[in-house]
């Protein structure tokens, strides 16, 4: 299985969505896009929730990349669902200066949408209907199931 991407803008974000198997075999596929997506603009969401990651090493080139980058500077919010791979990259970034650091980690592309102050979708209050809670005849069903 290979790795597939699609790259959009949203907004001045590159979105590089990436599809597939992200392991040791294909993390040169993701430095070369991730590259690519960063010398189209310097802000880029690097989406890798339709992605499976096998290993550390497409984690460990994310991380490079950024810091031994393009000349320009950069920022990058890598939307890491898998728990394991959002420690790794956090740790990474901890272990780095964090003045300097260029990468955000969020969890979920709702987290992404808040993170650039999207308002949360607001929650509706689910009333219950009287005429569906009226049994035959107007009359409501009896409580505890009975």
């Amino acid at each position: 299985m290979g790795l597939r991407s699609t790259t959009r803008m949203l907004g001045s974000w590159t979105v590089l969505a990436v599809e597939g198997e992200l392991s040791a075999n294909t993390a040169w596929q993701l430095h070369g896009r991730l590259r690519e997506a960063l010398e189209l603009s310097p802000l880029v969401a690097l989406d890798i929730t339709d992605a499976t990651v096998q290993d550390a090493t497409p984690l460990a080139v994310l991380a490079g990349v950024l810091h031994r980058g393009p000349t320009r500077p950069g920022v990058v919010v890598a939307i890491v669902p898998d728990p394991a791979a959002r420690h790794y990259l956090n740790h990474a970034e901890h272990a780095r200066n964090r003045a300097t650091s260029r990468l955000v980690v969020c969890p979920s592309r709702e987290e992404f949408a808040i993170w650039l102050g999207e308002p949360r979708p607001a929650r509706r209050e689910v009333r219950p209907r009287p005429d569906l809670l009226a049994g035959a005849g107007g009359h409501r069903p009896p409580r505890g199931g009975r």
